[in-house]
């Protein structure tokens, strides 16, 4: 009885999982916690959602460059009647899908999965106008204009946020730790479990979801960390930080969070 009971829990808590494998399973695990339940993120996929019928929406657009030498990701995400919907964009260099070891990323960009720019470097000029081309479509105006924004972390965003401000669009310095992106990453994982999170099913996202780790700590809160190098997370980031964003749309955050040191920007 103990053993089922601890199943269900497993079924219900991705965090959990790894935990019980090793501790009543004798499974070897890998030493983080997953964070979602893979199997309910992937049933939140939709190939068919197109972004153009968010026109006029407010749009949080998660910004995360950490590398100029690999992944850099741009995820649009709106809100709608209670329901959170995330969209796509991924960009590699072109010298990242060269190799073996590097195939997936050549199949991903054969697809149109992964935006390929030219050389060793991401070409930061392709992302800003996608951006650029989002505005004009989203609202992007800004919390006091009751707009969406940007939502980056400042590493490696220098050269691109003063041009995106320079064309009225809003961005917002997502500060990249536990006060900031622990509720958001409760937020993602509750809105999965009650099939309210809906993504466009690119196989890059689920695929960086799926690598992201993480510990819970002795007050609850959750970072996201990743095993291994060649584990991309970045795509995952990018969401977890526009959601800190959308969260203000969408929830009275000072009855909700006043008192329990959540930070929503």
């Amino acid at each position: 009885d103990y053993l089922r009971s601890q199943l269900r829990t497993a079924m219900q808590d991705a965090r959990k999982q790894n935990i019980i494998k090793c501790k009543n399973l004798n499974i070897w695990s890998n030493a983080g916690s997953s964070w979602l339940n893979m199997v309910e993120f992937e049933k939140a996929g939709d190939p068919t959602l197109d972004i153009h019928d968010f026109w006029g929406d407010s749009c949080y657009l998660g910004l995360d460059l950490a590398s100029k030498i690999d992944i850099a990701s741009a995820m649009p995400l709106f809100v709608r009647d209670g329901h959170y919907y995330l969209f796509s964009k991924h960009y590699i260099p072109e010298d990242r899908t060269i190799g073996e070891d590097l195939s997936h990323y050549a199949g991903w960009a054969h697809d149109g999965y992964l935006t390929v720019t030219p050389g060793s470097r991401i070409d930061i000029d392709y992302i800003q106008e996608d951006i650029e081309e989002l505005a004009k479509n989203h609202d992007m105006a800004g919390e006091e204009n009751g707009g969406g924004e940007v939502c980056f972390d400042q590493y490696n965003t220098a050269q691109l946020i003063p041009k995106l401000e320079n064309k009225n669009i809003a961005c917002v310095d997502i500060p990249q730790n536990v006060r900031h992106l622990s509720e958001p990453m409760k937020e993602i994982e509750a809105a999965v479990k009650d099939g309210k999170f809906h993504h466009d099913g690119n196989p890059v996202t689920i695929w960086a979801f799926g690598n992201v780790t993480c510990f819970e700590d002795r007050n609850g809160n959750v970072f996201p960390r990743k095993e291994g190098k060649e584990n991309k997370i970045d795509p995952a980031v990018a969401s977890i930080t526009a959601m800190n964003r959308a969260m203000v749309n969408k929830i009275d955050k000072k009855s909700v969070y006043e008192g329990r040191g959540v930070v929503l920007l």
